[in-house]
């Protein structure tokens, strides 16, 4: 019924009653439902007792033996996060932000990422007026009333993916058959895919309801290095 993913234990997290702590249970912030990670190394097929230019003379195999390729790929299921309200009910534990989650009833696929640019920025909603609007008080998330507490961490992010790879190049160093050097080109986040955080606005009352200021990805990273093996 509380977790946080901030570096210190003593803020953060939100428990919606003191009185029965299974009210607002739910995931942690720091859930990952389902995660998938495969990696492998690829020796390409060329150069010497390879299949293709397995009887290549030296300086050939010099050129195309040698070549390496490796991956890995990381995919998981979005985070958890809460619609909060600024309504309190009696007897609370402040999380320092908001109030305790909304009340949500309707349509569900409301409330599913549909993420957009608007002249506002980032929108995580594809209407957050059907999420919430502050004018009419209309919508699937709702304020609580007479001590209620709504779902903590019902919702969710958008999946995560990502790849880093390598291209390698070995050559071996002719006065040793244990010794070698190695090219290596590596890049992190290959394809530069983003992807964004959840919300930042959750407050169901803000004008700017599922406005995204953050994302979960870092920006694609390349680097040469050089390295010899003995």
């Amino acid at each position: 019924n509380q977790s946080t993913v901030a570096n210190t234990t003593t803020s953060g997290g939100l428990i919606c009653d003191a009185t029965d702590l299974r009210v607002c249970r739910g995931p942690s912030d720091f859930d990952i439902r389902h995660l998938f990670n495969v990696n492998g190394i690829w020796e390409l097929p060329f150069g010497r007792g390879r299949m293709f230019g397995g009887n290549a003379p030296g300086w050939v195999n010099t050129i195309i033996g040698g070549w390496e390729i490796t991956g890995i790929f990381n995919a998981r299921s979005g985070l958890p996060f809460s619609l909060a309200t600024s309504s309190w009910p009696r007897t609370f534990i402040f999380d320092g932000n908001n109030g305790v989650p909304a009340l949500l009833s309707g349509d569900a696929s409301v409330l599913k990422a549909s993420i957009h640019d608007t002249p506002n920025g980032i929108q995580f909603f594809a209407d957050p007026n059907l999420v919430h609007d502050p004018n009419t008080g209309t919508g699937v998330a709702q304020y609580p009333h007479h001590g209620q507490a709504g779902s903590r961490n019902a919702l969710r992010s958008s999946p995560f993916w990502s790849v880093d790879s390598a291209l390698l190049k070995n050559f071996r160093l002719p006065w040793s058959e244990t010794q070698r050097i190695q090219i290596r080109w590596e890049a992190y986040n290959l394809f530069n895919h983003n992807v964004f955080a959840p919300p930042a606005v959750i407050d169901i009352g803000a004008e700017n309801l599922g406005q995204i200021t953050g994302v979960q990805s870092t920006a694609r990273v390349m680097q040469f290095g050089f390295r010899w093996e003995f």
